[in-house]
């Protein structure tokens, strides 16, 4: 159980695409595939250094709650009140360099296989595919002084467990009391309660 963790989904997503298109991008000194996660610089003047290309990049831009707030409440083994909050997280994917509209297409391509689909629910912790994006047009094949680049944004499903450290679960109730049902009532009837809650997890 564990918050949202948008670094593992990133760096999930680096790895199911190094493993899937990296034959197709780039290699550093080690032949390893230029797949990056981008990460906004301090500097507005300060770029960074640009891998070799082809090359794809990886970075996590939205994050909403589009299915209500709560999935469920529960306790845990520490008798901790947990709540389990749904999230759908928008992770864009940019082949840049030659022959990037190619790429990007062979990497939705793959998404459409059910195994590879596991693959990438199991490197970014458990995150679902619920949408793998929309084809841009084949940016490729314009001819304009700047670099071909093509995006694709996915759209994965992955529920957060947020913990109440400062909460506890009540074991037994034991009340006495009487029950009027309406005003004026003549026919009360005596209540008592004694409750257990010993089978709360179930």
């Amino acid at each position: 159980m564990s918050l949202l963790n948008l670094e593992q989904i990133e760096d999930g997503v680096v790895k199911y695409a190094v493993e899937t298109i990296g034959q197709l991008l780039a290699k550093d000194k080690n032949k390893r595939p230029f797949v990056i996660i981008e990460n906004p610089s301090d500097n507005s003047n300060d770029k960074g250094l640009k891998p070799d290309m082809p090359f794809v990049s990886v970075r996590s831009i939205g994050v909403t709650t589009p299915y209500g707030y709560l999935l469920d409440v529960f306790v845990d083994e520490q008798e901790r009140t947990c709540y389990r909050i749904p999230f759908k997280v928008q992770i864009r994917v940019t082949a840049t360099g030659k022959n990037s509209f190619s790429i990007i297409s062979n990497f939705k391509q793959r998404l459409e296989i059910s195994s590879l689909r596991a693959r990438l629910t199991e490197y970014t912790g458990g995150a679902i595919l619920v949408d793998s994006g929309q084809m841009p047009q084949n940016f490729d094949m314009l001819q304009t002084d700047y670099e071909p680049s093509t995006p694709l944004i996915l759209e994965l499903a992955v529920d957060s467990i947020l913990v109440d450290y400062d909460s506890g679960v009540i074991e037994r109730v034991i009340a006495d009391g009487v029950l009027h049902y309406g005003e004026g009532d003549t026919q009360a009837v005596a209540i008592h309660l004694d409750e257990h809650t010993q089978d709360y997890r179930e």
